[in-house]
């Protein structure tokens, strides 16, 4: 259980003191040995052995992982070196950044710590900064008045199992222009797990990719191509499958939601310790990370949380006869996959979506219960003749926001854009 980095001859550049010094401060240990450097981890059992392969260009090209967790590790090393390349709005003129499209409609962008992921945002043009700190390092009355704006607020919306993120960034644009607020929608990629895989960013995590920590990813690029938004805490929204990822993104990291609408999720996790991943949370320690607890009092102390759905969204998706057969190719699938040396594995996997046995509705209204019975206080949105239909809610969604981006606004007695 070692990792190897070969120094040049001629000594250590920029890059390799880089490497080294982001290893040790991820808990390793150097020892010169021969000639190279040798890193022994001292992370705990859970991450797998590291194999040095080819490759000069990175420590993602340099090193194989057997883990997710081994190969976040290393990541965050790679990722000193890519943000630090990234264009921020820092370095524009004002003037240019429309031009620049770094404001506006932000095109889909790859996350640059996994191409398989993307996200885009809106920016409003009128009401973003492109660098707070000028207002510390220089006189005001010298300021172009962009810069005496303060720090947008951020909505998250996550797409739904049709990946339709553009909407889930279209339908917020003149909430963000009229309320000063940016909204990020990610793009998560289907067919992770397999070919037929859709489900995968709903239960957060694959063999290869943790689908929580690739927002947290997105967050950290967006925070340094984009110093003018916030990005430390945020507003929380998601729709059908993006309802599923929400509300569990926000049980594994609620430090960093400051608000969170749930949206008519065809399964529901419960905070039972009694009930494996995704049904409840007795093994997350197994699935994500040993040392991840879920706290009920962490997440309960949310500002708000709103489940929303529509009126007439009660009905099973696909029929029972669809969940059946679903069932039988899922079983078909494991055991082909239980028979492949490639796909074994020492960490436990998060299970499959059990069936859709009730309706929507149905599922929201059990899960306020649940977690009123643990203490945690939400509030239910049930929209009149409206079925499974993001657009249809929209308004309501909107409303539960609505006062939320303006008491922040308050608190931060930030002044009025300029026009």
């Amino acid at each position: 259980m070692t990792l190897k980095k070969d120094l040049k001859k001629k000594g250590e550049n920029d890059f390799d003191h880089m490497v080294k010094l982001g290893l040790e401060l991820l808990g390793y240990t150097a020892d010169g040995t021969n000639g190279a450097l040798y890193y022994a981890p001292d992370v705990g059992a859970h991450v797998a052995p590291i194999i040095p392969i080819s490759g000069d260009d990175a420590p993602t090209s340099i090193y194989k992982c057997d883990s997710y967790e081994c190969l976040s590790r290393l990541n965050i090393v790679s990722n000193m070196a890519q943000l630090s390349k990234m264009t921020s709005t820092r370095d524009i003129p004002p003037q240019f950044l429309k031009s620049a499209m770094m404001v506006g409609n932000i095109p889909f962008t790859a996350l640059q710590k996994d191409h398989r992921v993307s996200y885009t945002l809106y920016i409003p043009p009128q009401h973003y900064n492109p660098d707070p700190s000028r207002q510390a390092s220089q006189d005001s009355g010298d300021l172009h008045p962009q810069y005496l704006l303060p720090s947008l607020p951020l909505i998250v919306n996550v797409h739904g199992t049709g990946r339709n993120a553009e909407r889930c960034r279209d339908r917020l644009i003149a909430f963000c222009d009229s309320e000063r607020v940016a909204v990020l929608a990610p793009l998560f990629p289907a067919g992770v797990n397999g070919p037929a895989d859709l489900d995968g960013y709903k239960l957060l995590t694959s063999q290869t990719l943790r689908f929580d920590l690739a927002l947290l990813h997105i967050l950290d690029e967006v925070a340094t191509k984009w110093p003018g938004i916030d990005t430390k805490k945020f507003f929380l929204a998601g729709f059908s499958g993006g309802g599923q990822f929400a509300h569990r993104f926000a049980y594994l990291h609620p430090e960093r939601v400051l608000a969170l609408s749930v949206g008519a999720p065809g399964r529901a996790t419960f905070l039972d310790k009694s009930l494996k991943w995704p049904n409840g949370i007795q093994d997350v320690g197994n699935v994500f990370d040993p040392q991840l607890v879920i706290d009920k009092t962490n997440f309960g102390q949310i500002e708000e949380i709103q489940l929303v759905i529509g009126g007439e969204d009660n009905d099973i998706y696909g029929g029972n006869e669809f969940w059946e057969w679903l069932t039988m190719m899922r079983k078909k699938q494991r055991k082909a996959e239980l028979e492949s040396e490639s796909k074994k594995s020492e960490k436990t996997q998060a299970g499959t979506l059990a069936p859709q046995k009730k309706g929507r509705l149905d599922n929201l209204r059990e899960l306020q219960i649940a977690w009123k019975s643990d203490g945690i206080s939400s509030r239910l949105d049930v929209v009149p003749g409206i079925a499974h239909d993001a657009l249809g809610v929209q308004p309501t969604v909107n409303d539960f926001l609505l006062p939320l981006v303006r008491n922040l606004w308050d608190q931060r007695s930030g002044p009025l854009a300029v026009s």
